[in-house]
């Protein structure tokens, strides 16, 4: 069996015609005839109906078309960065995070899937504000986004799936008058301001949203401000009024100037990407994430 057999066989289904597949391939429609030919006696099987004007897979040539389609994508991406590393240039798989998140306890891991999934690549981050973070992901500057699950499901262009869940925390000041209350309630910080980032335009903020939920299960409407990032609302903070709901992920949570007040809520993180496959690696790398997460619970890993 050799590659031009297989790529015979692949461009023929393809194309659903030898003719056309022999133009695109610049050889006679004899020679790939043969081709395939050759390549069935080696499998031991017929892998198309040739009795129709335009040949058919049989059974067993849909599971070796299906096959053959993904390890010569995934062979063509190896060779290029086999390629890319002969030239001295390091391939990487680039992600996406919200900006002013800190995923120090997840980045091992993810380096390491990225080893497993595809030996040698290196893996690199950026930071975004909401907005920015899903338009980079569309324009093909990252090839994965790591964001708020609900955010990412409102966005129909993208696929997403959540594979993490992290607690929601009040984030205030440490100049605040109420930081160090022990056992701080939501209730007791009815009063004050809670800043949220603006929501992008025709989109519904998730935050917000579980903002809304949470300040009404604990008994009362809280007065929201919208904010344009999330430094904007550390700058809030740090006159000492009003408070951030945000996930256990913001960086700031770690900050000896902010105290983090870890409520019982979970709200669910997602990755997202765009369709096609121009990377198969990140849609390996993906699935992969997402069914090692799930393994562990069934709603995914809970963050503490």
């Amino acid at each position: 069996m050799t590659l031009a057999q297989i790529r015979c066989f692949v461009e023929v289904v393809n194309c659903r015609s030898f003719s056309k597949a022999a133009e695109r391939m610049y050889i006679s429609q004899p020679a790939v005839s043969k081709q395939i030919r050759l390549l069935e006696r080696y499998l031991k099987t017929p892998l198309l109906r040739r009795s129709s004007p335009a040949p058919e897979l049989t059974e067993a040539g849909e599971l070796y078309y299906r096959f053959f389609r993904e390890s010569t994508a995934r062979f063509a991406e190896v060779r290029a960065g086999a390629e890319r590393l002969g030239r001295g240039e390091a391939e990487t798989l680039n992600i996406g995070c919200l900006d002013g998140w800190d995923i120090t306890a997840l980045y091992p891991e993810l380096e390491t899937l990225l080893q497993e999934v595809a030996p040698g690549m290196r893996l690199k981050l950026f930071g975004y504000d909401h907005v920015r973070l899903t338009e980079e992901l569309r324009e093909g500057n990252i090839d994965l986004a790591v964001s708020i699950g609900a955010s990412l499901a409102q966005r129909p262009e993208l696929c997403s799936r959540s594979f993490l869940s992290v607690p929601l925390v009040i984030l205030l000041s440490r100049s605040h008058p109420l930081a160090e209350r022990e056992n701080l309630s939501l209730w007791e910080v009815r009063g004050e301001t809670f800043y949220v980032i603006a929501p992008s335009e025709g989109c519904e903020n998730a935050m917000e949203r579980a903002v809304l939920s949470l300040c009404a299960a604990a008994g009362f409407t809280p007065a929201v401000e919208h904010v344009p990032s999330s430094a904007a609302a550390l700058m809030r903070l740090q006159s000492g009024t009003g408070v951030q709901i945000t996930t256990a992920m913001t960086a700031a949570c770690k900050l000896s100037s902010y105290r983090a007040v870890i409520l019982t809520r979970l709200m669910e993180v997602g990755v997202a990407w765009t369709g096609g496959g121009d990377r198969p690696v990140k849609l390996r790398f993906a699935a992969e994430l997402c069914r090692q997460y799930a393994q562990e619970t069934p709603t995914g890993r809970s963050l503490p």
